[in-house]
């Protein structure tokens, strides 16, 4: 299959820079630039605006440069003192090294590690080794019952996956996500193992590929896939649009109701959460909710504003979420475990909180470097499961959407 073009949103060593325009394979961009956000569709829209992030970051670096030589400058003397004993000349290997320690945790030492590692024969700037692709294999799909008719299936490994859901009985199985397409034996075999295995009709609750990369084998097995437009839309363009066979054959702008298994089987739009193209689907008689991810149980939100995601109908999005949920409603996030509506009232909470915070910030004039630096996601972090890097990724997209006025 020939390689597809894509932008990227950061430097990747031995692909290329931050707003370069390169060719990969169709898996390493479904399965792992996509779904982490470090590449997008080159879009004409895309490429400008990665290109002033392109600007900003050379700008930054400039500027460290600067600083870095002016502290140099300002060390030169202490260099030669570092660098000479008082009776024997140059110093020894060990204590040169002994040295670089002290000065690797003094302010000057960043401007002279460097020089002192050289002489030393050390390497103070090891480069980090390249990401490892995503290994499947290890990957297993747990199941949970969480009605008498409805499972929830979560990718358990060492790949980040949708969670996935199934309301099965006599009509058949309708599915919610497909997860990613080298799940799809395992998904399906957890699938046959509450159910007849006839699955019918598939919707999809935005278009990542950890959600719908999975799509062309459910619909070569003859699955209804259903969809927002706007979801269809995005799998159908780009360099490496979803096979036919894999695109949505039922596509909605409003709600929808399926009759199946004795429930009404509710498909509601979410306007411009997570992306363009969110749906929230509801099965009453079940009392489940299924998100997809405009909300999620872990990490910190994630707002895809190149595809359409915004903050305030991320917000508009979970307030539907409590006003539709009961105390005993089980709400399946795109990703996490199960909770219900308290832990998304508290979710909203925090995002205005957030929200509060960052504006402030942006009202004093702060770059969003600064804003990350100021860490005001500090006393919060403990109320987020798995942070990792998601705080300076939603104070990035609250500070752009704050900063262009919406």
């Amino acid at each position: 299959m020939a390689n597809v073009k894509l932008l990227l949103q950061e430097s990747i060593k031995n692909v290329g820079r931050v707003g370069d325009i390169v060719e990969v394979s169709p898996g390493y961009a479904r399965n792992y630039l996509l779904p982490r956000g470090m590449a997008v569709q080159p879009t004409p829209n895309n490429v400008k605006k990665v290109e002033a992030r392109r600007k900003e970051i050379e700008r930054q670096e400039r500027e460290r440069r600067r600083d870095n030589h002016a502290r140099s400058e300002r060390a030169n003397s202490t260099v030669h003192l570092a660098l000479r004993s008082s009776t024997n000349g140059w110093y020894a290997p060990s204590s040169l090294e002994s040295n670089m320690n002290t000065l690797k945790r003094s302010a000057l030492g960043f401007g002279i590690v460097a020089g002192l590692a050289a002489l030393a024969g050390g390497h103070p700037y090891a480069q980090a080794p390249a990401a490892a692709p995503p290994d499947y294999s290890k990957v297993e799909i747990q199941t949970t019952q969480l009605a008498p008719n409805f499972y929830r299936f979560e990718a358990v490994g060492p790949v980040l996956v949708g969670n996935a859901g199934a309301w099965v009985g006599p009509d058949g199985v309708f599915m919610v996500d497909a997860m990613f397409a080298q799940l799809n034996d395992k998904l399906v075999a957890a699938v046959k193992k509450v159910s007849d295995g006839r699955i019918r009709y598939l919707v999809n609750t935005h278009h990542h590929p950890d959600h719908t990369s999975g799509d062309p084998n459910f619909g070569a097995m003859g699955v209804a896939i259903l969809s927002r437009d706007e979801l269809r839309a995005h799998l159908a363009s780009g360099n490496n649009p979803t096979p036919a066979a894999g695109l949505p054959i039922i596509t909605y702008k409003g709600p929808v109701t399926l009759h199946m298994n004795g429930d009404d089987v509710q498909l509601i739009p979410i306007m411009n959460a997570h992306t363009d193209g969110d749906t929230m689907v509801y099965f009453p008689k079940a009392d489940v909710i299924m998100t997809g991810d405009f909300y999620r149980s872990i990490q910190y939100p994630n707002i895809d504003r190149n595809n359409g995601g915004s903050l305030k109908g991320m917000i508009d999005g979970l307030n539907a979420v409590v006003a539709l949920a009961k105390p005993s409603t089980k709400i399946v996030p795109g990703h996490g475990p199960v909770v219900d509506k308290t832990v998304v009232a508290a979710n909203i909470d925090l995002i205005n909180t957030i929200r509060t915070r960052v504006a402030a910030l942006v009202a004093q004039g702060k770059t969003q470097e600064e804003v990350i630096a100021a860490k005001p996601l500090a006393d919060l972090d403990a109320k987020v499961q798995q942070v990792g890097t998601t705080g300076d990724r939603f104070l990035g997209q609250v500070y752009a959407e704050l900063k262009a006025g919406k």
